[in-house]
């Protein structure tokens, strides 16, 4: 083969991956953007719920104590939600309560709403009956 087909043979195969190149930059971009356009909200939820329920399968006893690790707070929410239920239901089972709430403060209001004995009271009374 002579020098100039060489030449010729280098310059096409250079252009052939030039624009190879180009193609390969396109598709990536296109990949991109398609791929954050289809992260919508639900499909996010989704994921984390498909990926929790694997955890769930694959480690069940180190999901179970991650997941009570981060529902340490439970109790005092159980406790702020068992009053402010009762509160409500003191309020619909005394129908004057709209008129004597003005007259009362609100540290009156809460001493008047039941609660529930702490765990150390509730094995306190048990005890002693």
């Amino acid at each position: 083969m002579k020098i100039a087909q060489l030449k010729r043979r280098i310059e096409r195969a250079e252009s052939l991956l030039e624009g190879r190149e180009q193609q390969v930059v396109e598709q990536v971009r296109t990949l991109k953007h398609a791929w954050r356009t289809g992260w919508t909200p639900g499909r996010v939820v989704l994921g984390g719920l498909g990926l929790g329920f694997l955890a769930g399968l694959s480690e069940p006893a180190a999901a179970l104590g991650s997941v009570a690790g981060k529902l340490s707070v439970a109790p005092k929410l159980l406790q702020m939600i068992s009053t402010v239920s009762a509160l409500f239901t003191a309020s619909q089972l005394n129908p004057t309560a709209d008129t004597d709430a003005s007259a009362t403060s609100p540290t009156q209001a809460a001493a008047d709403v039941p609660r529930a004995p702490h765990p150390a009271e509730a094995a306190t009374e048990m005890s002693e009956s």
